[in-house]
Parts: C-alpha cells; structure tokens; sequence
C-alpha cells in the first residue's frame, strides 16, 4: 500500500466522520427546535385551544399548563376582587368623612384616651345664671387740670423782663404783681397819650374862653362852635391813646407816671393760684408768643379714667365712682361726667371723666388712680335685675372667626365642640348670648390641648382623603 493510498483513506474517513457530525447536529438539533416551539406553544394557547395533539404526554401537558393559565386568570380575578374591595373602602371612607363634616357643621367632637386624661389635667366649671345688672369695674386713671384751671402768663408785647416779683411755687391772686418789663412800644403809647392828653387840656382852656368871649359879646357864634369842634377832637384822640393802652395791657398813667416817661409796666396774675412754672429768665427778651409764667389752680380736678372695651356696655354717664392710690388717705367719691365717643387708638379704651373738687390742692397733676364703678343696668321700664349666662373667660378657644367652648361628653373622655356666641363680662368671665344652657359642665382649663387635638384630627383626616 502506498503512501497516496493511506492518504486517500484519511481524507474518506475525515469527511464521512464530519459529514456524520453534521447530520446529527442538524437532526437534533431541528427536533429540538421544534419540541420547544411546541411547548411553547402549548403554553401561549393554552387558555384559548380546547383540543390538542393526540399525544398523551402532550395532552397531558397542555392540561397542566392550561390548568397553570386558568389559575393566571384566577389571579386577576382576585386582584379585581381586592380592587373592588378597595373601592367599597373609598365608598365607605367617602361616607365617613360626609358624616364628620356633617357633624362637625354642628361643632364636632374631641375624644382623649384614659392615659391622656391622667396626664392633662383639666378643670371644669359650670354654665351658671348671674346678674348682669350690677357689678363693679375696676379701672385706672390719672389726676389731670381742666383747661379753664391753668393760666399761661405771656406779654401783650415785646419787651425784657427787668425783675421778678414771685418765685416758683409761690401762691398768687388775681391782679397781684409777677413781673417788670420794659417794652418801646409801651413807651410809644405813653408818650401818645402824653401828648393828646395836653392837647386835650389845651382845647379844653380855648373852649372855656370862646365861651367867655361869646357871653361879652366880644366872640362870634362862629368862634365859639370852631373853639367847640377842636376840644371835641382832642377828646377823641385822648380816648383813642388811652385804648391803645388797654390793648398793650398797660394801665393809664398817673400824674408822675406822665411827667416822668419810660417805657417800664408790671405784668400782673390774670387768675389765682400756684405759680408751677417760670421758663423764662431775667432780662429775657419776650414776645407776645412767648409763656413767661404757669400759674395753675386745683381748686378742682378731673379723674380722667380708662374703660377697657369688655367693660364699656357697662358704663354710662352719672355712675358713682370710688377712687383711692398712693399718697390718698381717705377715698374719695363722684361720678361720670363725661364719656369719650371714640376709642384710644392703640389702647383701645374708652375715656371717662369725674370731676373732683380739691380745695386743698393734696391731689396733683398726673397722680395715679384707682377706680371702682359700680354698675347698675336696670332700665326704667323694669326694676329687676335682668339674669345673664356665666361663663370662665379661659373656657373659650377660638377657631378661625368662631368662638368655641369643650363642653363635657356623656361618655369619660368625650367632649362636644360648640360654637357661642359671646362677649366679655368683669372679673373674667364672659357673657354667653347664643350657643349654651344653664347647668352644662365644660372645661375651663386646659382647653388650648383639645384644641391641639381638634386642629390635629382635623389635619389627619384632610390628609387621608387627600391621599386616597
């Protein structure tokens, strides 16, 4: 055998071995590929062929993933079901929330739990029935002068002041001497007057004598009505000099006062009383703008009172009032006078004046008061009390624009929220006009903590029906 023939014999054998290969794989390779396009589909038309391949292990196979897609479908159903169940859920939510908001229409309801009561410690109280007729007002004030009781001294005129005839403190009378001045302009007016005070004489002697003349038939009718006319001009002119002394506030001079002319006049008290301010000093020059001197009077003073809002339906003109402070021995008594149409802004209190007398002057501007008012509300028509509702002002919490109270649940625990309606009484309490009876028990301390639990209920469930 030769080499060509051995060669030969590989080659057959190589090819046949290959191509053997090749069958295989393409054999198995193919049925393979068609079990698994049959089983998958099998599986994919399982849940739509109701009939399949006669063999029994493929039968049995399509039924046990049929069976698998029925339970698929099974799935879905429950997940409608827990859908559905989920809607009845939000409907049943929907009706709770209708009915709190409902129920809260009417004010709704703060429930605490045995643990939370024990460790909020909270007060009762009861509404009650009381009179609202009368009571007394407690107030603050001060001493202040009426206008008409304070003088401020100032000259008619510019002038210096030359010398003091008082000092600081010191008590005066209407008319008694305050101060020397020297003013040109009061020179002026003398030296005016002065001189139409000598032409008044002169025209007075000429008459005199015409008349004479006139009676000797040594004058003419003529002369005696010229010599007439000239001493009434000079008449007139002296009256107009001595006014325009009287304006300047200076008095007519005397005889040596005319001889001797200056300008010098003494500015007098227009009023009695204490002199309380000198702000002007000596040799000052002054104008008619200017205060030289305060002189003030309290003979009588003002009370001037403040009434706080919550008690001004309780006050009126003529009420008696108690006043007592620091520095007064024995308390003294008057009544309103005077009621202010307008509240201070700011302070948002109502002024109410008494008139006091105090003819020893113990009671000082700006002094500190006391006030008690006693208030007495019954009408002409009925002389009984009228009965009101009581309530502790700490009861009432309010929300947004309304007013609301806690009143007590039938159940430990339970607390109703009710609006009221009502407005401010003394001595903390508050009047209830709409909104709660007689005899109910409500909280009067601790009411801000049921608020917190209202306003937090109230957030849980606009966030449970925001979420759903």
């Amino acid at each position: 055998m030769t080499k060509r023939t051995v060669l030969v014999g590989w080659l057959l054998s190589g090819a046949m071995f290959l191509g053997g290969s090749v069958f295989l794989y393409l054999t198995w390779g193919h049925h393979s590929h068609k079990h698994d396009d049959h089983k998958d589909h099998d599986h994919g038309k399982s849940g739509h062929k109701e009939s399949g391949d006669k063999h029994d292990d493929h039968k049995g196979h399509k039924h046990d993933d049929h069976k698998g897609h029925d339970h698929g479908k099974s799935g879905h159903k429950d997940s409608d079901d827990k859908h559905d169940d989920h809607k009845g859920h939000d409907h049943e939510k929907g009706n709770k929330h209708e009915k709190h908001s409902k129920h809260e229409s009417h004010g709704g309801e703060v429930r605490l739990s045995s643990a939370a009561m024990k460790r909020v410690k909270l007060q009762y109280a009861t509404v009650r029935e009381g009179k609202g007729a009368s009571h007394q007002i407690g107030a603050v004030g001060r001493v202040s002068l009426p206008p008409q009781s304070v003088s401020r001294v100032g000259s008619r005129v510019e002038g210096r002041i030359v010398r003091w005839f008082v000092k600081l403190g010191q008590k005066v009378k209407r008319g008694q001497s305050l101060a020397l001045l020297d003013s040109p302009a009061v020179g002026r007016s003398r030296a005016t007057f002065l001189k139409c005070h000598a032409l008044e004489r002169l025209a007075q002697t000429e008459y005199r004598r015409a008349k004479r003349l006139k009676s000797s038939g040594l004058a003419s009718s003529k002369q005696l009505l010229a010599a007439k006319v000239a001493h009434q001009k000079a008449v007139i002119n002296l009256r107009i000099a001595r006014a325009q002394l009287q304006i300047l506030g200076v008095s007519e001079p005397s005889q040596k006062q005319l001889r001797r002319l200056s300008g010098l006049f003494v500015l007098r008290a227009p009023s009695s009383g204490e002199v309380t301010a000198i702000p002007a000093s000596l040799g000052a020059w002054v104008n008619p703008q200017a205060t030289i001197m305060r002189i003030e009077s309290r003979n009588k003073i003002w009370a001037l009172l403040e009434i706080y809002g919550r008690d001004f339906p309780y006050v009126r003109v003529g009420q008696r009032v108690h006043l007592y402070g620091p520095g007064i021995h024995k308390h003294l008594e008057g009544t309103i006078q005077y009621l202010s149409s307008h509240f201070e802004r700011g302070a948002q209190t109502l002024e109410a004046r008494v008139v006091l007398l105090n003819p020893k002057g113990k009671l000082r501007p700006n002094q500190f008061l006391y006030a008690k008012i006693q208030s007495d509300l019954r009408t002409k028509a009925s002389k009984s009390e009228p009965k009101v509702l009581l309530i502790p002002e700490d009861a009432i919490q309010r929300i947004g624009r309304r007013q609301v109270v806690f009143v007590v649940g039938r159940e430990p625990g339970h607390f109703d929220v009710r609006t009221v309606v009502t407005v401010e009484a003394p001595d903390g309490l508050a009047r209830v006009l709409y909104g709660l009876s007689r005899g109910e028990r409500l909280v009067s301390k601790g009411t801000f903590v049921l608020k917190s639990e209202l306003m937090r209920s109230a957030l849980e469930d606009a966030g449970h029906g925001h979420s759903h």
